[in-house]
């Protein structure tokens, strides 16, 4: 049942109880078992499961998405970014004082917003000075416990040469040999530091920063909107239309999942303001409208993302409006979170919000995308 009216919202105490049920799921999920197959363990144990705690986040007034922010910044760290840094200072301990190369987290973890810390395994990016070994001793202990850790890390490590690689594009390898290129900049615009050589990877970032500059590498931009920026708006799109409701049906309130492609809101409202977003900057950089110091101030998640290009006069958005942005892509996050769980838990491939909910924070959403300063 979904309650219009709200009365003594305690919002510590739900965080705390939607992180601690996140936990559990996850511990759970992946405990290793001799005696039962993982389908038939999660049946098992999804009775002894705390219950995520609903709640009607959007129409809250009370609700502070700043505060919910910061405890899903901590609960991040704490619960997978500081596991895997304690996994590398263990077994790779000269890492901490490399001057060689640094160690890099993007995607989901870069902008602290992974609910759950087996959501999806994180990706690493090792940045290499010009000319670097890639088969050194260390490159070797790295690739071993990124592939003795398959649940925390995504098993194909990202390897960019400053000075030889296009930061700003992907390489994907190719199942006959060798790599092709894909543009795909929000991958070096999520990436955080998680150890190494702090100057390396400031020096990544800048390098970043002046290929956004180049005149040269506007096709790549173009390619990036037309490849991956374009299908997501056209999937929003459909969605808030709801003649695509494979995703997610605005009419009925219900979120589909089946972890593979269908993930609820996550493509149809999540990315289409991550990549909207992503796109606006790497054009304000292109067009000089954003400096190299300003960039490199750049906050990491997205809702303080919102709020700085707010303030840069970027996105024209007053104060009320930016709270209403923020607070569109926290509540996608939370629902994001609750069907991955139901799904992965108790097998449940729908999972049932407010169909007004969704229909209004489409309506926000689309809002937020055509609210960029050209």
């Amino acid at each position: 049942m979904f309650f219009n009216t709200v009365v003594q919202f305690d919002q510590k105490q739900w965080q705390q109880s939607f992180f601690s049920s996140l936990e559990r799921y996850a511990d759970q999920e992946h405990e290793p078992s001799q005696d039962h197959p993982m389908d038939e363990k999660r049946s098992l144990d999804a009775n002894k499961l705390v219950a995520l705690p609903s709640f009607p986040v959007w129409r809250n007034e009370e609700f502070d998405t700043a505060d919910f922010q910061e405890a899903l910044t901590s609960h991040h760290s704490s619960q997978v970014i500081d596991k895997v840094h304690q996994l590398f200072l263990t077994i790779v301990p000269e890492l901490e004082k490399s001057t060689e190369l640094a160690i890099a987290y993007t995607g989901s973890d870069g902008r602290f917003e992974k609910l759950s810390p087996f959501s999806s395994p994180i990706e690493l990016v090792v940045i290499l000075k010009k000319g670097a070994d890639l088969n050194s001793p260390l490159m070797e202990k790295i690739r071993r416990v990124v592939s003795e850790n398959p649940d925390l890390m995504y098993p194909e490590i990202e390897t960019k040469v400053i000075g030889e690689d296009l930061l700003m594009s992907y390489y994907r390898p190719l199942n006959h040999g060798g790599t092709e290129e894909r543009p795909f900049p929000t991958r070096a615009l999520d990436a955080n530091l998680l150890m190494g050589c702090t100057q390396l990877f400031l020096e990544f970032r800048k390098t970043f920063f002046r290929e956004l500059q180049n005149p040269a590498n506007k096709k790549r931009l173009r390619t990036f909107k037309k490849s991956v920026v374009q299908p997501t708006a056209s999937l929003f799109k459909k969605t808030m239309q709801n003649t695509d409701t494979s995703h997610v049906d605005c009419s009925q309130g219900k979120l589909h999942y089946d972890a593979k492609r269908i993930k609820g809101v996550k493509y149809p409202y999540l990315r289409m303001m991550q990549y909207k977003l992503g796109m606006n900057i790497f054009q304000a950089i292109q067009e000089k409208r954003i400096s190299e110091e300003e960039f490199l101030k750049l906050p990491s998640t997205t809702i303080d993302r919102i709020r700085w290009l707010a303030q840069k006069h970027l996105l024209d958005a007053s104060g009320q409006e930016v709270k209403h942005y923020q607070k569109a892509y926290i509540t996608s996050l939370i629902w994001f979170g609750i069907a991955q769980k139901n799904f992965e838990v108790l097998h449940q491939k729908v999972t049932e919000v407010p169909a007004e909910d969704l229909q209004d924070m489409a309506q926000v959403i689309a809002r937020f995308s055509e609210k960029f300063v050209a």
